[in-house]
């Protein structure tokens, strides 16, 4: 017998768990790190978002992606009477894209742009863009996630020279 209802409390969810021999099972969705210097840069990254550094702006820097634009059925369809069928050898590599999102927590702003490829030839160019944005005295503190062409000679270099 099922039974629904329009609320429910938790000491009820409980007992019809029990009643039903359901287990709650707790499951972990993230890792945690072993390096050595992950709990300095959280509490650093922790320090950062809880006040502005004099003479800074906090930046976080996502990327977004694969992005796999398709083609979609539906007015065709009312026009003609037909729907036109994709080959199964239909190949979408052409269509695929990344987005590259910067949210500015001073101006409470959120700026994004798309690449076909994500990787640090693209990443460099939508940082340049970032610095652009900005008066060359302010420092931007750019928190970002771990991949590995954010660590690139190349990135590191420019984010050293352009007070990133």
């Amino acid at each position: 017998m099922l039974e629904s209802v329009s609320s429910i409390s938790l000491e009820w969810l409980w007992q019809l768990l029990r009643r039903r021999k359901i287990r709650w099972r707790h499951t972990k969705t993230w890792e945690e790190s072993n390096a050595l210097q992950f709990w300095p840069q959280y509490r650093h990254i922790r320090r950062l978002y809880g006040k502005r550094p004099k003479g800074g702006r906090r930046i976080r820097v996502d990327e977004f992606g694969p992005l796999n634009l398709q083609a979609r059925h539906g007015k065709h369809y009312a026009r003609t009477g037909h729907v036109d069928r994709l080959r199964a050898t239909y190949n979408r590599k052409g269509d695929v894209r990344y987005m590259f999102g910067a949210y500015d927590m001073e101006r409470d702003a959120l700026v994004v742009t798309f690449a076909r490829d994500k990787n640090w030839m693209t990443f460099l160019p939508f940082l340049k863009w970032q610095r652009r944005q900005y008066r060359n005295n302010e420092v931007l503190h750019v928190v970002l996630d771990t991949a590995g062409y954010h660590l690139k000679t190349e990135v590191l270099a420019y984010a050293v020279c352009h007070k990133i």
